[in-house]
């Protein structure tokens, strides 16, 4: 049973700039990047997200025994005029 769920799992490498952020699959945290997170074939929306930047989002389709390699580029907020 074991062996067939590893068939049909899908492993996320993930990274980020800045490293150390937050990793969600359809809104659960999974872990910190970098970092290989193992999770089911399907349709799924992964989120890349860290203090003081904004988060990165994707939505990905994914088929079973596949790898998915993603580098998130988080970008800083924007400083307003008051933030000067």
């Amino acid at each position: 049973m074991r062996q067939e769920a590893c068939k049909r799992s899908i492993l996320l490498k993930g990274g980020s700039e800045p490293s150390g952020a937050d990793i969600f699959v359809d809104d659960l945290f999974v872990g910190s990047t970098p970092s290989k997170v193992p999770f089911a074939p399907g349709d799924h929306t992964v989120r890349v997200g860290r203090a003081n930047f904004k988060d990165w989002s994707r939505q990905l389709h994914v088929e079973p025994g596949s790898t998915l390699s993603l580098h998130a580029v988080l970008e800083s907020p924007k400083l307003s005029d008051q933030d000067r």
